[in-house]
C-alpha cells in the first residue's frame, strides 16, 4: 500500500513539474558565509632569488671580470661584478667596521649616499635596535 501511495505521488510531482515553468532555486547557505572574505593575498610574495640571474650565465674569468672598470661593462657582466663585489664586502667582517657608509654603498651597488641620508641610516639602524631590544622605563 505504501509503494503505491508513494508511486503515485511520485508520478503526480512528475507531470507537475514538466508542466510548469522551471524556477531556480538559490542554495541556502550560512550567514556566516555570507560575510566571509579573505583576509590574505592569495598571490606569492617577491623575494630576492626571483631576480637573480642563473649561475649558467656566470663568467668563467672572474678574475678579469673584477679587475675590469666597471662602467664599461655589459648587463650580464655588471649584474656579476656588482654581485661579487657586494657579497665579497658582506664576508668580509673585518673591514665592515673600518668602512663608512659611502663605501658600503658602492660596493654593494647601492646608490651613493650624501651626509644627511647617512644621518638618516643611523637613525633607522638606531631605530630598529631599539624596537627589538626591551624597554625599561622609570
Amino acid at each position: 500500500m505504501f509503494s503505491l501511495a508513494r508511486r503515485a505521488v511520485s508520478q503526480s510531482a512528475l507531470r507537475s513539474a514538466l508542466t510548469r515553468p522551471s524556477q531556480i532555486v538559490a542554495p541556502v547557505s550560512a550567514a556566516c558565509q555570507l560575510e566571509a572574505r579573505r583576509g590574505y593575498r592569495h598571490w606569492w610574495r617577491v623575494l630576492p632569488e626571483d631576480f637573480e640571474l642563473n649561475t649558467e650565465s656566470m663568467p668563467k674569468d672572474v678574475k678579469s671580470l673584477m679587475a675590469s672598470n666597471p662602467e664599461s661593462l655589459g648587463f650580464i657582466d655588471s649584474y656579476w661584478y656588482w654581485r661579487i663585489r657586494a657579497e665579497s664586502t658582506i664576508m668580509d667582517p673585518e673591514s665592515l667596521p673600518k668602512k663608512s657608509y659611502q663605501q658600503l654603498c658602492r660596493d654593494m651597488g647601492l646608490t651613493i649616499v650624501n651626509e644627511a641620508a647617512e644621518h638618516i641610516l643611523g637613525i633607522i639602524e638606531l631605530y630598529e635596535y631599539l624596537k627589538s631590544s626591551p624597554f625599561i622605563g622609570p
